[in-house]
């Protein structure tokens, strides 16, 4: 039971973060950001790969390289939602900005 209401409390924070109003930069939005972007942090696979098809590169370069900054990206969001996570109530970056643009890997996924 102990395990249903942590995964149904992470689940909470990252449908709250699909709500544009609650977008505003502040501690509790960096400490779910930081989460999200470690659970999620797969999806860049996916990300790279389509930003390398819309690029128009053949499907022989596509695997390798899409797996390759795949995988820089995927480490580099989790180490950002680690920081994010651990320092969620230290205002850096400024007024609690996000660490990477886009501030999500579902939101660079959005944005391909």
């Amino acid at each position: 039971m102990l395990r249903f209401k942590r995964i149904a409390f992470l689940l909470a924070i990252l449908f709250a973060l699909e709500n544009p109003m609650l977008r505003a930069d502040n501690p509790v939005i960096k400490f779910s950001r930081g989460i999200e972007n470690i659970f999620t942090s797969p999806t860049e696979y996916i990300t790279q790969g389509v930003r390398l098809v819309n690029e128009g590169r053949s499907n022989a370069v596509v695997a390798p390289a899409g797996f390759v900054s795949g995988t820089f990206w995927t480490v580099s969001r989790i180490v950002g939602g680690v920081v994010e996570t651990v320092t969620f109530f230290v205002p850096l970056p400024l007024h609690y900005k996000p660490l990477m643009n886009p501030s999500t890997p579902i939101e660079a996924l959005r944005q391909q």
